[in-house]
C-alpha cells in the first residue's frame, strides 16, 4: 500500500574492527555477540556491543536533531517490548 509523503530509510553500516590508531581505544564490535564487557587475548581491545544502547540513543538524537514527536507504539522500547 503506498503512504503518502516523502518515505526515508537509513542504513548504518559499521566495520567490526575499529581502526584507531590508539591501541587503548581499539574494539572489536560483535552486534551478535552477548558478551558485553572484557578482553580479548591481547588485552588491548575491548568488544561487545550493547544494542539496545545503540538503539535507544539513535532514537532519542534523530527526535531531538529533527523535533520528531514519536508516538510510544512506534518506540524501539515499545518493540522491545512486544518481542519478550
Amino acid at each position: 500500500m503506498k503512504k503518502g509523503g516523502d518515505q526515508y530509510h537509513v542504513h548504518i553500516v559499521v566495520s567490526r574492527y575499529d581502526n584507531t590508531p590508539d591501541k587503548r581505544h581499539k574494539m572489536s564490535l560483535s552486534p551478535l555477540s552477548n558478551k558485553k564487557q572484557g578482553n580479548q587475548a591481547d588485552n588491548l581491545r575491548k568488544e561487545g556491543f550493547d544494542r539496545d544502547n545503540f538503539f535507544s540513543k539513535l532514537e532519542n538524537r534523530f527526535d531531538e536533531k529533527y523535533n520528531f514527536e514519536r508516538e510510544n507504539y512506534r518506540s524501539y522500547d515499545h518493540f522491545k517490548s512486544k518481542i519478550v
